[in-house]
């Protein structure tokens, strides 16, 4: 059980569902926040440490919500093609009025290469869809434009 004190916030919890991560994969993020039921309906953010920064940046605004009486959080993070490999770490941080500022520890996520990968063929390298292959270009199959 916790005991809040009006204008008191205790640091919040983070978890998340992925310890590594390949491009196109989900990690969803959640904690509670405490003194519960009082930090219900209050916002609060997650930000996130990328690959080879030194700085956290903000990476979202979450409303927190009840969860069988519990005030809890949820976020999904997207790791999208054109993204750093590397370690993500994550914290959710609680800075809005009425309570003292509060955060969570940090949980981390590694985005690796996709074990995968699809290679393509010497001579499709470098060609666009719908750009016409120049003369003399060899390609495996005859174009279809």
């Amino acid at each position: 059980m916790t005991i809040a004190v009006r204008g008191v916030a205790t640091p919040s919890t983070i978890t998340t569902n992925l310890t590594t991560a390949t491009i196109g994969s989900t990690a969803y993020l959640s904690g509670y926040a405490y003194p519960t039921p009082d930090m219900i309906g209050r916002n609060m953010h997650v930000d996130v440490k990328k690959p080879n920064k030194s700085y956290w940046a903000y990476s979202s605004a979450r409303t927190i919500y009840s969860k069988s009486g519990v005030a809890a959080w949820m976020y999904k993070y997207l790791f999208k093609v054109g993204m750093f490999k590397g370690v993500y770490q994550f914290k959710a941080v609680y800075d809005a009025p009425g309570f003292a500022p509060s955060q969570s520890g940090n949980v981390s996520t590694s985005l690796k290469s996709r074990a995968n990968h699809v290679s393509l063929p010497p001579a499709l390298r470098g060609h666009r869809p719908g750009q016409t292959p120049s003369r003399g270009s060899s390609l495996p199959f005859p174009p279809f434009w």
